[in-house]
């Protein structure tokens, strides 16, 4: 969406795509409360890909990896903080590891060009800081700090505060109460510590996922499993 926002902003026609639903409960929190506007494609229709002359990957790098695009598809821009795990195709990459988020990459972006953050954008491009980093507390550096100081200034805090507390829909609360009376503590180490629980074997994948990082948020535990 914000690269979205840059190509138009320089006269380029952009629109931001997905494949796949959006389950995750902040993530479509964020969708309804931002109202975000993303076209959603569909991986049975190769010649709906068609229509469009340029493709951007947005936080990862190469097609038909974490995606549903033709493995030969061919890439012009790439923007990503993960270290890629093979060759990387595309007229213009950008893959920063030394940052903790994509977000970071295009709030500097908008900062390089000189282009006004909307309140939308500014929203979503934190709280993609805050997601990868974990609050600031995983992996972040400088550029993820000094990025979200800039995107705090037009970004709608009390908003992100409400993505950050979604509404849970009834199956992942039944989920993660399991999740809670099967769990159990094991010490690890000094300072690390293993939680392990059981939610069933009908839940699906979001709902587990959710657990997890739930497990993650116990004082001490640095894995979840």
């Amino acid at each position: 969406m914000a690269l979205a926002q840059l190509a138009e902003s320089l006269g380029v026609d952009a629109v931001p795509c997905h494949y796949g639903d959006i389950t995750h409960q902040e993530n479509k929190a964020m969708m309804n409360l931002l109202d975000l506007d993303l076209r959603q494609l569909d991986p049975e229709d190769p010649d709906e890909l068609g229509e469009f002359s340029g493709f951007a990957l947005v936080d990862h790098s190469r097609p038909g990896v974490n995606d549903r695009l033709p493995k030969g598809l061919a890439v012009d821009v790439v923007i990503d903080h993960h270290p890629p795990r093979g060759p990387v195709g595309g007229r213009f990459v950008d893959i920063r590891s030394e940052v903790g988020a994509t977000s970071t990459l295009l709030a500097d972006y908008f900062s390089r060009f000189d282009i006004e953050l909307d309140e939308t954008v500014a929203s979503a491009l934190l709280y993609g800081i805050r997601i990868d980093t974990d609050d600031f507390e995983r992996e972040a550096s400088e550029f993820d700090f000094e990025a979200a100081s800039e995107l705090v200034e037009y970004a709608d805090i009390s908003l992100l505060e409400r993505i950050e507390s979604p509404n849970i829909s009834a199956e992942t609360l039944e989920t993660v109460a399991r999740a809670i009376e099967n769990r159990q503590l094991t010490a690890r180490y000094s300072r690390r510590a293993l939680a392990r629980s059981t939610s069933g074997t009908r839940s699906r994948r979001r709902p587990i996922s959710y657990c997890d990082g739930r497990r993650l948020d116990h004082a001490g535990v640095r894995c979840a499993r």
